[in-house]
């Protein structure tokens, strides 16, 4: 079948550039979450281990920071977009009520694991440090 605007088919590497840096923005603003509301997610009962210390909320939080930024850039983006994907299948999979540790609802979750599952085959797009050569 004919494509009706042909012609946008050449910005295809803009929008996944375009993919590549909301999900970024998603995680560093999940890892600010994390790293303001630590106190409450130290507290909080989590999935599997309990309460969490204080120091492995900014573990995971760094980590999210970690990957956003490299997604945003454009850096190492496959291996970014792999953790990105296990992380937001980890907050998909425990995303069914609200807790303190759990900024986003289960749709933006979904739409986040889809988008960095999606970046780890097609790659950054424009703009990014590691364009295939």
């Amino acid at each position: 079948m004919l494509s009706l605007l042909p012609q946008l088919l050449a910005f295809k590497l803009f929008a996944i550039a375009l993919l590549r840096i909301v999900a970024g923005g998603y995680l560093l603003y999940i890892a600010w979450y994390m790293a303001d509301h630590r106190a409450e997610i130290s507290h909080a009962r989590l999935p599997l281990i309990g309460h969490a210390p204080e120091w492995l909320v900014w573990i995971a939080a760094m980590i999210d920071a970690i990957a956003g930024g490299l997604l945003v850039i454009g850096a190492w983006t496959q291996i970014a977009a792999i953790i990105a994907a296990v992380g937001s299948l980890k907050l998909l999979v425990f995303a069914r009520h609200p807790h303190p540790w759990n900024p986003l609802s289960v749709d933006a979750y979904m739409l986040l694991f889809i988008i960095t599952l999606a970046l780890t085959v097609l790659g950054p797009g424009v703009l990014a440090f590691d364009l295939p050569l």
